[in-house]
């Protein structure tokens, strides 16, 4: 089930005994469990219906709050957090099996994971979850759902805020609603007027390590290796991994030498965000503009000099290796 779905459910009612919530997108995540309680809990009695563990769970306890009967309403919540019965031992797999296959109807349980937990498919006990409730992988936002929902922040703090920006605001902070939030809320407190501006976004957000990369890369390939070394400097003094650095400068040449490649033939957006599965044109866009100044020799051999210095970051040397690896490109740049 997706959360669309899934809101609609809870809208209308139509409540599953069982619920397993994961997945990156942790605002929508809670945003469901908040509307899970308002579903559950429309009587009131919280103190009594709601009940929450988190960690390691004692079985005999999650059983009495489960079999327990509601007080002065239908149904009560069982919200369980980051524990995985999956991995359990056997034994404890077992109670959790008695558990699901005899939910009281007078009961929801859920339980609700961060985001890099993934459930393990293959144990019999996930089969069963799946069968009796419901799974519910709160993944990335599609861009025209963002958008409306950017539209829809901005607007209660009295702003109005065109498709474009919308765009360029994701591009910038990412598309996980929770990490938008605050930036919303800074451009929000900055802006002067009624509609939202590029420079006001620019003024105040601070950009995620993506997109920072993202204009590393583009540096380098516009053969400005001053400027590429200069944000290297700043992200080594800012404390970020390098390895996670020079993995999103592999990433972003694999998409430019994906965008070169769709460049010989069509030079077309859509066919490059149908390679790349990509949601957003506008980010298309910004990687074709790219690959445009970059021959494809090139962006092919720089995904070998990627490759070698992924190896040697695993022996240490942190920043030294990104550096050395942009004076590779730039030397590589010069033959190819």
């Amino acid at each position: 089930m997706d959360w669309q779905t899934l809101r609609k459910n809870i809208k209308e009612g139509n409540l599953a005994r069982l619920y397993l919530f994961y997945g990156e997108e942790w605002y929508l995540r809670e945003h469901s469990i908040s509307q899970l309680k308002e579903a559950v809990l429309s009587g009131g009695m919280e103190e009594f219906n709601f009940s929450q563990f988190s960690g390691d769970v004692a079985f005999e306890d999650l059983q009495e709050a489960v079999d327990s009967y509601p007080v002065m309403q239908e149904k009560k919540l069982v919200l369980v957090r980051d524990y995985d019965p999956f991995k359990a031992n056997e034994a404890t797999r077992e109670k959790y099996t008695a558990l699901i296959r005899d939910l009281p109807e007078t009961c929801v349980l859920v339980f609700s994971f961060g985001e890099k937990w993934k459930p393990d498919k293959r144990v019999k006990l996930y089969t069963l979850f799946s069968k009796v409730g419901e799974v519910v992988e709160f993944q990335h936002a599609k861009q025209n759902e963002l958008t409306a929902w950017i539209k829809r922040r901005f607007a209660t703090d009295g702003h109005s805020i065109s498709t474009e920006l919308c765009e360029y605001l994701v591009f910038q902070c990412g598309s996980l609603m929770g990490a938008l939030i605050p930036e919303i809320e800074k451009i929000s407190a900055y802006a002067k007027n009624t509609e939202i501006l590029k420079t006001d976004i620019d003024s105040v957000i601070s950009p995620c390590l993506e997109t920072v990369v993202f204009d590393l890369t583009r540096a380098i390939v516009a053969k400005n290796y001053a400027k590429s070394i200069e944000m290297t400097e700043t992200l080594d003094a800012m404390k970020e991994s390098p390895i996670m650095v020079a993995a999103l400068i592999a990433k972003q040449m694999r998409q430019l030498y994906a965008a070169g490649l769709v460049l010989q033939q069509h030079d077309s957006v859509r066919e490059l965000m149908t390679v790349l599965k990509l949601n957003s044109d506008y980010i298309a866009k910004g990687i074709l503009q790219s690959a445009r100044g970059a021959s494809v020799t090139w962006l092919r051999h720089s995904l070998l000099l990627c490759e070698e210095a992924d190896r040697k970051l695993k022996f240490g040397e942190g920043f030294n290796v990104i550096r050395e690896l942009i004076a590779r490109l730039a030397e590589s740049g010069a033959r190819l």
